[in-house]
C-alpha cells in the first residue's frame, strides 16, 4: 500500500506515494472526507453524518446522499477493487477513516506535539520539547482547511489556531530564555502576523532588539504596536509598554547606556573593549606558545648531545676480553 499524505492546514492536499490525487468531485464529499480524517479512527454512525451534512433532507434522501459521497471519496482514494477498505472503513451503520503507518496527516502530528505541550504545562521547555514545538509550528502552512466553511470546520479551525499561537508564545519564551534573540524575533513576528494585538509579544520583541543593541528596531516595534492597537481597538499601549519605550527612547537621545548589558548581553563600546582585550590575550598566548616551543627544541637538542658516546669511553666487557684474547 502506497503512503498517503494528507495536508489539512491551508488548502486540502492529498498525495499517494508522492503523486497528487485529483480533487473530490463535490464540496460535500470533500467536507465529509476531511471530517472523517479529523475524527481519526473513530467510527461514526450514518445518522450522525446525515444530520451533520444533510440535515435539511429527509432521512432516505440523506442516506442516499451519504452513499454517493462515500462512493466519490472511494473513487479517489481506493479506485481499484484491491484497494477497498485500505483507508475508508464502512462497518454496517458506522463509517470511519483508518489510521495506519502508511497514513500521515499534518494535523495528526500537530496534535501529538500539542499533547506534549499540555503535558509539559507551564514549565520551561527542554531542548526536545522545543524541537517538537518548532516542528509543529512548521506544519501550520495556513488556517485549517482554508476556504471551507462548515460549522464543524470553523470550530476546529479556531481551536487549532489558538493551539498554534500558544506554541509560538512558548517558543518565543524559550528562545529568549536561552538568549537566542534572532530566533525569538523571527517566531514573535510570525505570531504577530496571525494576531497583531498581542501586546506582550510586541514588548518581548522590543526587549530582544534592545538586548542586541538595536534600538531603532526596538522603537519601530513600539510604533507597530501603537498602530495595531490604535487601528483595531482604538486604545493606547499599556503603561508597562510605554515605560519600556521611554527607557529605549531616552537612552537613544542621551547616548547613555549603549554598553550596558541587557539580560547578560554586552553591547556597544563595552563589547568592542571586550573584543580588544580578547585579541590581546590571544596575542600574548601566541607569543608564549612560540617561546615554549623554542625552549622545548633547545632542551631536546641538548639531551641528544649528552647521550652521544665519546671517543675513549669504556667498551663493554665483551670487547675488552676479545682484545685480550687477540
Amino acid at each position: 500500500m502506497r503512503q498517503l499524505r494528507i495536508h489539512l492546514f491551508g488548502s486540502l492536499e492529498v498525495r499517494s506515494g508522492g503523486d497528487l490525487l485529483p480533487a473530490f468531485a463535490t464540496q460535500r464529499s470533500t467536507s465529509l472526507f476531511t471530517y472523517l480524517v479529523t475524527s481519526r479512527d473513530r467510527f461514526i454512525h450514518r445518522d450522525v453524518l446525515c444530520g451533520q451534512f444533510w440535515g435539511d433532507l429527509p432521512d432516505r434522501a440523506a442516506r442516499k446522499a451519504l452513499r454517493t459521497a462515500l462512493w466519490r471519496i472511494r473513487s479517489v482514494l481506493e479506485p481499484g477493487e484491491d484497494d477497498r477498505g485500505s483507508y475508508l472503513a464502512v462497518d454496517g451503520n458506522h463509517v470511519g477513516f483508518r489510521g495506519s503507518d502508511e497514513v500521515w496527516v499534518d494535523v495528526w502530528e500537530f496534535e501529538e506535539c500539542v499533547g506534549r505541550l499540555l503535558t509539559n504545562g507551564e514549565e520551561a521547555l527542554g531542548p526536545v520539547e522545543a524541537e517538537h514545538l518548532a516542528r509543529a509550528s512548521s506544519l501550520y502552512r495556513g488556517d485549517f482547511l482554508d476556504g471551507q466553511y462548515d460549522e464543524w470546520c470553523l470550530a476546529e479551525r479556531e481551536r487549532l489556531r489558538l493551539n498554534f499561537l500558544t506554541i509560538l508564545e512558548r517558543l518565543v519564551a524559550h528562545r529568549r530564555r536561552h538568549q537566542q534573540w534572532l530566533e525569538a524575533i523571527r517566531v514573535g513576528k510570525d505570531l504577530l502576523r496571525h494576531d497583531p494585538l498581542r501586546e506582550h509579544i510586541h514588548r518581548a520583541l522590543m526587549e530582544c532588539h534592545l538586548a542586541m543593541g538595536d534600538r531603532p528596531s526596538a522603537l519601530r516595534q513600539y510604533a507597530c504596536c501603537v498602530r495595531s492597537l490604535g487601528e483595531e481597538l482604538d486604545i493606547e499601549p499599556m503603561v508597562e509598554t510605554q515605560r519600556l519605550h521611554e527607557r529605549i527612547r531616552d537612552a537613544e537621545t542621551s547616548g547613555e547606556g549603549t554598553g550596558k548589558p541587557v539580560d547578560g548581553v554586552l553591547r556597544g563600546p563595552e563589547l568592542g573593549q571586550l573584543a580588544a582585550e580578547v585579541d590581546g590575550v590571544l596575542r600574548t598566548l601566541h607569543t608564549l606558545t612560540q617561546q615554549l616551543e623554542r625552549t622545548r627544541v633547545s632542551l631536546a637538542a641538548r639531551r641528544v648531545r649528552h647521550r652521544r658516546p665519546s671517543v675513549g669511553r669504556l667498551q663493554p666487557h665483551g670487547s675488552r676480553s676479545g682484545a685480550a684474547a687477540s
